[in-house]
């Protein structure tokens, strides 16, 4: 790890002044399509001129050119790619295809860990879009990346899903980006640190020894509430698993009785309480876990008497598939019961 000042002054050598440059004049042996494509994503016409951005009245050349990138074929896709982040392209189309296949597609601090295969999302256009502007200014490989994400401001999310997707790829440069993360988390590299990048990364990709590894580091943190919250905020985004062996250990190790806990589970399940109890917040992780590993109780818990087991049966049916999660839904708006039709209300909003 850096000193913070150091690491500024050190990543100033590393910044290329003609980054966007560079990547116009490589847009112009592309197709006219793609060009276009590649053009307004980084906020440029047609004809390569600079468009004026205001991001609180017109964005809409940046955001209609992410949207235009889900139509291409993953070929052409990664040509646009291929320009934009030349050492990893093939790191970000299996980033892109992991939003719509295996990972959540909320966004913000309401959103639900759950999953449309197949879909696209504006977060996941809102992944690229924010990586362009992390890595704009540089030409960095990914192992670069990993070293030096805790200097990079606002960007451990980011790089946290792309991280993941490298490690999922499990080639020679994954391996070394899991190595990389693992030891800045133990304050072991001469550059990389501790940081959300870390943890999501290591949740969201799919390596056992990854999850454990944060696992221990959870129940590790005991007076370290920013370390404890850090990791609580990044487990609902988690891998499918390892979200159950997260839950799993929060009962295991009584980590219900730690504030950060009791506000990650408020969240996570869209309660919105001003105060959830501890005995009430068990009840309810214990549920989900029961309904996340046996489908038997979970359409049990979608006929129950009580409305709450009800809304959580629910909410683990979203965890896999949104769409049939709301199909659940409409079913239960039938129910003569007012409490079960807000249930299903307040899921569907």
């Amino acid at each position: 790890m850096l000193n913070p000042e150091i690491a500024q002054a050190r990543l100033k050598e590393h910044q290329v002044a003609n980054w966007l440059a560079v990547r116009l004049e490589k847009l112009l042996q592309l197709p006219v399509n793609l060009r276009s494509i590649g053009y307004g994503i980084l906020a440029h016409d047609d004809k390569g001129n600079p468009v004026k951005i205001d991001y609180y009245n017109n964005s809409s050349i940046i955001e209609d050119n992410l949207k235009n990138l889900h139509g291409l074929k993953p070929a052409d896709r990664l040509k646009i790619f291929g320009i934009l982040f030349p050492k990893f392209a093939p790191v970000i189309e299996s980033a892109w295809l992991s939003f719509e296949t295996s990972w959540t597609y909320q966004n913000g601090y309401n959103r639900k860990s759950f999953r449309i295969p197949g879909a696209t999302s504006e977060k996941q256009r809102s992944w690229l879009q924010g990586l362009i502007n992390t890595v704009k200014t540089y030409d960095p490989d990914l192992s670069w990346l990993a070293s030096w994400c805790s200097y990079l401001g606002y960007s451990n999310d980011t790089l946290g899903y792309l991280f993941a997707a490298a490690i999922n790829i499990d080639d020679a440069v994954g391996k070394e980006i899991f190595e990389i993360l693992i030891t800045s988390a133990k304050g072991e590299h001469e550059i990389g640190a501790m940081g959300r990048h870390v943890v999501r990364s290591l949740l969201l990709a799919n390596r056992p020894d990854g999850w454990e590894f944060v696992e221990k580091l959870l129940v590790a943190a005991q007076r370290q509430e920013g370390l404890r919250q850090s990791i609580l905020e990044s487990i609902d985004e988690a891998h499918p698993i390892a979200f159950q062996r997260m839950l799993k250990l929060i009962l295991d190790e009584n980590l219900i009785r730690f504030a950060a806990t009791l506000r990650a589970v408020d969240v996570w399940f869209g309660f919105d309480l001003d105060v959830l109890q501890e005995k009430q917040a068990r009840v309810i992780v214990a549920q989900v876990l029961e309904f996340l590993t046996d489908q038997n109780q979970q359409q049990a818990g979608l006929v129950s008497d009580d409305a709450q087991t009800v809304y959580l049966a629910l909410w683990s049916i979203g965890f896999t598939n949104a769409l049939t999660a709301i199909e659940a839904a409409k079913t239960i708006l039938q129910h003569p019961e007012p409490s079960h039709r807000f249930v299903a209300v307040h899921f569907l909003i």
